[in-house]
């Protein structure tokens, strides 16, 4: 396959994934993220890892499995491990995402070998806290590897992390610098800067309800964009939890062509079941043309 054709592909994923390149460094991998339409970076969840990796929480060993499919049959799997140190964690992940099976074409158009693409992701991240565990600091690192037919390119990425808790259920305040990364293999010379994001924002439990609700800015220093994120997580009878979130990619996803599709587009919504050491996840997730993602995860304590 020319190079031309490898280019226009990987131009293809990144609209697809409405981003400047890697597509999945920005990509989902479990519901529970997913269902928060990337929000929600003060509150814990199975993708903290790199959301901000101050808020890795958990209260003991737990090993998670997850799975999205998206549009296009596009599906994202996830392993995560997560090890509690008394006022430390540690987390391991190994994400993946394929882009599918295209049909191989050359410069006359002529048929040739088929081919896929893919992102494969391991990563390790470590939290620590004050005595008071008031301020918590986190970090991350791992290796991404993409693949585009015979092409690969290859980061060392990292980020940083910071919550604040504050005492007497105020409140939490969050800060992180996410997917900064050093490109050792390129698909070609020309520049592949990673996605890098800077996110700041807070969360509080609401007096007279049992949620949480969040409040994100998220800068893109590449895009020179700014997205807006409100979620929330409730807690339900039963050992249930609901996750619901969107942003201001809302307005970009809007059609005119349904008012139903407009206003649901950009939201996630997803339910969690926690019953002793056993965990369940499901989320999905509208596009504003009427698609839709969801998944699935599981959990368990050991």
């Amino acid at each position: 396959m020319k190079l031309k054709n490898v280019l226009t592909l990987s131009f293809g994923l990144q609209l697809i994934c409405g981003q400047v390149s890697y597509p999945g460094m920005r990509s989902w991998f479990h519901p529970q993220s997913m269902a928060m339409a990337g929000g929600g970076n003060s509150i814990s969840s199975m993708e903290s890892d790199r959301l901000n990796p101050a808020a890795l929480n958990s209260k003991g060993r737990v090993f998670s499995v997850s799975m999205i499919r998206y549009p296009g049959e596009i599906s994202a799997e996830s392993s995560s491990l997560i090890l509690p140190r008394e006022s430390k964690m540690l987390s391991i992940n190994l994400r993946h995402i394929g882009y599918g099976i295209f049909e191989g074409k050359d410069s006359n158009n002529e048929p040739v070998q088929n081919y896929s693409s893919s992102d494969t992701w391991l990563s390790m991240s470590s939290s620590s806290s004050d005595t008071n565990k008031i301020y918590t600091f986190g970090w991350n690192s791992g290796v991404f590897i993409s693949n585009l037919d015979n092409y690969q390119s290859i980061i060392i990425t990292g980020g940083l992390g910071l919550l604040i808790t504050l005492p007497n259920d105020i409140g939490k305040f969050s800060l992180s610098v996410q997917n900064m990364g050093l490109p050792i293999q390129k698909y070609t010379g020309a520049d592949e800067p990673p996605p890098v994001w800077i996110a700041a924002g807070g969360s509080k439990k609401l007096a007279y309800l049992p949620l949480e609700l969040a409040v994100d800015a998220v800068y893109f220093p590449g895009g020179k964009s700014t997205r807006i994120h409100i979620s929330g997580l409730a807690s339900l009878p039963y050992h249930f939890k609901l996750r619901i979130g969107s942003s201001t990619v809302k307005f970009d996803q809007q059609t005119s062509y349904s008012i139903a599709r407009d206003v649901l587009s950009d939201t996630g919504v997803g339910l969690s079941y926690t019953d002793g050491e056993y965990a369940f996840d499901i989320g999905m997730y509208m596009y504003g043309n009427g698609g839709w993602a969801s998944g699935l995860g599981f959990g368990i304590k050991f």
